[in-house]
């Protein structure tokens, strides 16, 4: 059964990738070229590179650039497991990056590709590229590119205030059992691979804590979560990704300022980081 889900690049997916670069017969300078792109969009804070998983195997993956002077985000390599083709992947994979470029406030996206590369082309004006230019010999010797742009319409802009909006209505984060769930599925859906904190005390609590620990909290009977939420703040710090800051306060003493790094990852809100920092200990 094909269940594709779609996540951000993680440093061991390479092996992954190169293996599909393999599979898929291309010329080694072509392999070296695509793996190269991907470390120097790792090392770049316009980079962004995801991957398609099914049954938590890579079957597919994207890279693109964000470029501020021009606002269009560029598409530096698509590719899909040939074993995985004709089943919408490379569609979704587009679609996930168009939606990062919006968020990034770009004007729209593009791509080349072989001029010889009759389904790419034919893949790309289906979902509503245009054919823009030729570039001769851009490949090789008697090989030349084709450049594919989509603009996007005006309306795009993502709304600021949606998004805190929404992102309020979420804190303060593991204090909404009744709305986001109380088991370790549940925790586990609201947080990134890789999410960590830094506690009020100072004391770090990985994903694994958090999954321990909370459990246990929302099942005690003798818990009363008694809290105030207020004074909040959004930046947008990258792509799908937003820092939140507000100040807490837990059973009318316990003062703290709170900062939440929000990713949006497969259409759902997830916490990459969190803070806590003591303000005061007494009545505000």
């Amino acid at each position: 059964m094909v269940n594709i889900v779609i996540r951000i690049f993680e440093e061991k997916d390479i092996i992954s990738i190169e293996e599909i670069l393999k599979i898929t017969e291309w010329d080694n300078q072509y392999i070296n070229g695509q793996l190269e792109a991907i470390k120097n969009l790792c090392t770049r804070n316009t980079g962004e590179i995801q991957v398609a998983i099914n049954n938590d195997v890579i079957v597919g993956f994207i890279q693109v650039e964000h470029y501020n002077w021009n606002r269009l985000s560029h598409i530096h390599g698509l590719i899909v497991h040939p074993d995985f083709r004709r089943l919408g992947i490379a569609k979704k994979l587009v679609k996930s990056i168009e939606n990062s470029s919006k968020a990034n406030d770009n004007r729209g996206i593009f791509v080349d590709t072989p001029i010889n590369n009759f389904n790419g082309r034919k893949f790309y004006t289906s979902i509503g590229f245009n054919e823009a230019y030729i570039m001769p010999n851009f490949y090789e010797n008697n090989l030349d590119g084709v450049t594919f742009q989509k603009f996007f319409e005006k309306n795009y802009k993502i709304d600021l205030n949606t998004v805190f909006e929404e992102l309020k209505s979420r804190e303060p984060i593991f204090h909404h059992p009744d709305k986001f769930g109380k088991n370790e599925q549940d925790i586990l859906e609201q947080m990134c691979e890789g999410f960590w904190e830094v506690g009020a005390s100072g004391n770090v609590y990985t994903q694994q804590d958090a999954l321990e620990i909370l459990p246990i909290r929302y099942n005690d009977p003798n818990y009363h979560d008694i809290w105030e939420a207020k004074d909040f703040k959004i930046m947008q710090i990258a792509p799908n990704n937003y820092l939140l800051t507000y100040i807490l306060i837990q059973n009318n003493t316990r003062i703290t300022r709170r900062s939440t790094i929000w990713r949006k990852q497969n259409d759902k809100w997830k916490i990459l980081y969190h803070q806590g920092t003591i303000v005061s200990e007494t009545n505000p």
